[in-house]
């Protein structure tokens, strides 16, 4: 069953795929569950045509990504996506992991001229900030400060 964000499924739907732009969410129940469902789901998933990428439990734990994803999250072949055609210039594909590399940029006091991050990552930057605050990071923060890019 495919259903909108924030739609519950129906109550006897084993495969419930959550649409969101370039990236669907997956998750099985009941037969599907199993793990001959889990196979044979993954199988005829790997074959859709418009689908570059299936992500699993083990994948998704590696981009610390969401707990409450279900058990498979689909990425389009660039330009589809999963759902009805954009009305306007397409303007990006926010989730998929195409998108998860952009640039970064801190300038300011404190901030080394010229200097750029080794290896940052989105988990980098509250860090960073409290160390150009002068405070001490979250402390679920998981990341680093980036300290090539501080003169503090």
């Amino acid at each position: 069953e495919i259903v909108p964000p924030g739609r519950p499924p129906s109550p006897e739907a084993e495969i419930i795929v959550v649409t969101a732009g370039r990236i669907a969410d997956v998750t099985l129940r009941g037969r599907a569950a199993t793990s001959q469902g889990r196979e044979d789901v993954r199988t005829v998933l790997e074959g859709l045509p418009h689908v570059s990428r299936v992500l699993d439990a083990a994948n998704l734990n590696a981009l610390h990504a969401s707990d409450k994803l279900g058990d498979f999250v689909l990425e389009a072949k660039v330009p589809w996506g999963f759902g009805p055609p954009e009305e306007e210039v397409l303007r990006g594909g926010h989730g998929s992991t195409l998108e998860m590399r952009v640039p970064l940029l801190i300038a300011g006091a404190g901030v080394r001229a010229d200097s750029v991050p080794r290896g940052a990552g989105l988990v980098d930057v509250a860090p960073t900030i409290a160390a150009l605050l002068g405070a001490r990071p979250p402390a679920d923060a998981q990341g680093r400060a980036l300290g090539e890019l501080l003169s503090v």
